[in-house]
C-alpha cells in the first residue's frame, strides 16, 4: 500500500497554500501601533489593599473586604461573571470607591463585553478624573467596541492631563491608521517624536505607516532608527522583513524574520513565515521545524497546516498529515485540495473508505469551481485506486 501511495503522492494538490494570491502571502501583518495595555494600566483592584473609606463603618469595610476576597477567588477560577456580581454587591456598600468600578471594567474586558466595560470605567473616572489607568481602560474598551472617535477623545483627555504620555499618542495614531487617515496618523506620530525622540515605538509606528503606503525608503529609514534605539523589538524586524520581501531581497527578509522569531518565540505567524520562506528556498528540514512550532502555538493557523500537511505527506507521516488536513477542512470546508490531500493521508493510514470519500468530495468541489484540471486529477486518483465512476 505504501508503494502504491508513493506513486501518486507527487500529485498532492496545492490546497489552500497554493490558492492564496501571492500578495496575501507576501506581507506579514505588523501589530498596529497601539499602546501595550497592561494589567497595571487597567487598575486591577485586587493588586494591593483597597483603602478603607472614611464613610464606611468597620462592619461595612469588613463586608467589602470579604466580597473582594471571594471575587479574587472567582477571578483565579476564571469565573468572571461571578466576580462581577460580587464587585457589584461591593459597590452597593461602598459607592465612592473608584477601584471597585474599575475592577468591574477590567472583568468585563475579560468577557469581551466592551460596552459594559466602558460604563464601568466611566463611573470610575467620575470618582477619580485624573486616574490615567482608568482612562486607558476606557480607551481600550472603546477601541475594542469599534467606537473609534470616542476612543480618540479619551486618549486626548489623557494628554490634557499628561501631555507626554506616549501610549496616548500611539493609541490615537493607531486608530487613525485603522481609519486610513494616514496624514493625521503621521502628524500624531511626528508630534510624539518631538515629545519623546528616544522612543523606539514612534519610529516603528512611522515606519509601519510608510510601509502601508509602500514608501519603502522612508519605511526602512524609520524602522532602522527604531532598531538602533531598541534592537530587541520583534515587530521592527517583521517590518524590515516585509520591506526586503517587497524589494525581492529574500535573503535579508529571511534574516530579519529569523531575528523576529527569536525575539517573538510565541508568535505563531512569525514562525510560519520563516517556515514558508525556508520551504520556498528548498530547505524543507528547517521549514518543517518552524511550521510544526507554528501550529503548536496556534492550532487554527490555516496556511501553516496547508504547508505542513504537504511536508508530512512527503515524509509519509500520515497520522499527523490527517490532523493537519482535518484542521484545514474545518476552516475551509470548500477547499478541494485539502480534501484531496486528506484522502492521500487517509489512504496511507489504510483507511481506504474514508480516503475515497474525501477524494470524491474533492472531485465534486473542483467541478463546482470550474477547475477541470483538478477534477480530472481527483478522478484519475480514484481510477488508480480502482474506484473510477
Amino acid at each position: 500500500m505504501r508503494t502504491q501511495l508513493s506513486l501518486v503522492s507527487a500529485l498532492a494538490a496545492l490546497s489552500l497554500l497554493g490558492a492564496l494570491p501571492q500578495s496575501a502571502r507576501a506581507r506579514l501583518a505588523v501589530e498596529p501601533a497601539m499602546p501595550p495595555l497592561t494589567d497595571a494600566q487597567l487598575a486591577l483592584p485586587w493588586e494591593g489593599s483597597l483603602l478603607a473609606q472614611a464613610t464606611l463603618s468597620s462592619a461595612q469595610q469588613d463586608q467589602v473586604d470579604d466580597l473582594l476576597r471571594q471575587a479574587e477567588d472567582k477571578v483565579n477560577a476564571k469565573d468572571y461573571a461571578g466576580a462581577i456580581s460580587l464587585y457589584q454587591q461591593a459597590t452597593q456598600i461602598d459607592r465612592s470607591n473608584a477601584r471597585l468600578f474599575s475592577g468591574i471594567g477590567y472583568l468585563q474586558i475579560q468577557q469581551r463585553n466592551y460596552p459594559a466595560a466602558v460604563e464601568a470605567y466611566r463611573a470610575a473616572i467620575a470618582l477619580e478624573p485624573n486616574n490615567l489607568p482608568f482612562r486607558y481602560g476606557m480607551a481600550h474598551s472603546l477601541h475594542s467596541a469599534e467606537r473609534y472617535d470616542e476612543a480618540i477623545e479619551t486618549y486626548r483627555a489623557i494628554l490634557a492631563v499628561a501631555p507626554r504620555e506616549a501610549n496616548a499618542y500611539l493609541g490615537i495614531g493607531g486608530i487613525q491608521m485603522l481609519q486610513n487617515n494616514h496624514d493625521a496618523a503621521l502628524a500624531t506620530y511626528q508630534e510624539l517624536a518631538r515629545v519623546a525622540p528616544g522612543n523606539a515605538r514612534v519610529y516603528e509606528a512611522i515606519g509601519t505607516l510608510y510601509l502601508d503606503q509602500e514608501n519603502y525608503a522612508e519605511a526602512l529609514r524609520n524602522l532602522q532608527q527604531a532598531q538602533r534605539i531598541d534592537p530587541k523589538r520583534g515587530n521592527v524586524y517583521v517590518g524590515l522583513a516585509n520591506i526586503y520581501r517587497a524589494q525581492d531581497n529574500l535573503a535579508a527578509s529571511l534574516e530579519n524574520l529569523r531575528q523576529a522569531s527569536s525575539l517573538m518565540p510565541e508568535n505563531a505567524e512569525v514562525q510560519y513565515r520563516v517556515g514558508e520562506m525556508l520551504y520556498q528556498q528548498g530547505n524543507e528540514e528547517a521549514a518543517f521545524d518552524y511550521l510544526l512550532r507554528a501550529v503548536r502555538l496556534q492550532s487554527d493557523l490555516v496556511p501553516a497546516h496547508a504547508l505542513l500537511g504537504r511536508l508530512l505527506l512527503e515524509r509519509q507521516n500520515y497520522i499527523q498529515a490527517v490532523l493537519s488536513y482535518r484542521r484545514l477542512i474545518e476552516a475551509v470546508p470548500s477547499d478541494p485540495g485539502a480534501h484531496y490531500n486528506l484522502g492521500l493521508a487517509l489512504w496511507g493510514q489504510g483507511l481506504q473508505a474514508q480516503a475515497i470519500s474525501n477524494v470524491r468530495t474533492s472531485a465534486y468541489l473542483y467541478q463546482q469551481q470550474d477547475n477541470s484540471e483538478g477534477a480530472e486529477r481527483a478522478r484519475a486518483l480514484l481510477s488508480f485506486w480502482g474506484e473510477g465512476d
